[in-house]
């Protein structure tokens, strides 16, 4: 039998984040299989979130006056992921070189933090603006500068083997 998933939390706050109406921003997700992130299998639960946190998980949790339900049955939820090392700035076969369509792209596939090692020191005040405007949604951002290395690194270091 095929299942859903549901790869994040995050496109969920977004959904939620477009009610203002909605007391304390209270969202409640009802009966997905959830994984906790302590490594323990999957159980059926209810996640309740206000505001941008997780205040309850459980079987059968209360349903806050005036929330938000999402019917989340056959679906499971994770917490977000977290790409360790990836290089935003750097464009894809084809792509544009584009902050906010990568950022986009992480989020819609349920990667709320990243590491992003391809930044010179110039650009870390302007993308933490950016970031800081809450204009463009971005996942968690944890900005490393790119150092040269001697002999370049990874491919670089291959090439620079051959040539000798």
């Amino acid at each position: 039998m095929p299942y859903r998933l549901l790869l994040a939390l995050m496109p969920l706050l977004l959904v939620a984040a477009d009610r203002p109406n909605a007391p304390a921003d209270a969202l409640l997700i009802r009966g997905a299989r959830v994984f906790d992130g302590t490594g323990a299998a999957a159980v059926p639960g209810d996640v309740l979130v206000i505001g941008d946190r997780i205040v309850g998980m459980g079987r059968h949790l209360s349903r806050p006056r005036g929330s938000r339900v999402i019917e989340a049955r056959g679906l499971t939820l994770l917490p977000g992921l977290h790409d360790l090392h990836t290089h935003l700035r750097a464009s894809g076969h084809g792509s544009p070189d584009d902050l906010g369509k990568a950022w986009g792209s992480h989020l819609v596939n349920g990667i709320t933090s990243v590491d992003d090692f391809s930044l010179s020191g110039e650009m870390l005040s302007p993308i933490r603006a950016i970031a800081a405007d809450g204009t463009i949604a971005t996942p968690r951002l944890n900005l490393a500068i790119r150092l040269g290395v001697p002999g370049g690194m990874g491919p670089n270091m291959a090439g620079a083997a051959s040539s000798r």
